[in-house]
């Protein structure tokens, strides 16, 4: 039996994977990741003095706007900050525009959790965890 030899990925049309042109690869627009007004985005620039400043502790979640796990942490967060709003502070750091600090921190594997307090990180986790596991890190270092 011989083998048919299938065309490069290139001759196919750009539509052959759904019928509907928003399903097509390049037209999916990600949708920014929800985050309340308690929760600070910060990068390269201001990362070092945001936690130097602190008083309280600190989780910072390395993550990035494609990975779904960290999609389904963010609304966790968004609560724990409402929920503890003045004595912790929550911040979010997306490894794809701040390498050196996702570099600095080894983040290999998001969403990463950093339990930081009085500017030394005291604890970490890795993957989604509930609201109650988090909080007990966070009264663990208080």
């Amino acid at each position: 039996m011989a083998w048919k030899k299938f065309a490069p990925s290139s001759a196919l049309p750009t539509d052959w994977l759904s019928p509907f042109p928003e399903h097509q690869r390049n037209l999916i627009t990600p949708t920014p990741a929800m985050a309340s007004d308690l929760v600070l985005n910060l990068d390269d620039s201001n990362f070092d003095a945001e936690i130097a400043a602190a008083t309280v502790p600190v989780v910072v979640d390395f993550w990035a706007e494609w990975c779904g796990p960290c999609r389904m942490l963010g609304p966790v967060l968004d609560q724990l900050a409402t929920e503890k709003a003045g004595s912790l502070k929550v911040v979010k750091v997306n490894v794809d525009n701040s390498p050196n600090l996702a570099a600095k921190f080894n983040v290999r594997s998001i969403p990463m959790l950093l339990y930081i307090k009085d500017g030394a990180v005291k604890d970490t986790s890795v993957g989604v965890l509930s609201k109650d596991a988090i909080a007990n890190k966070v009264a663990a270092i208080a």
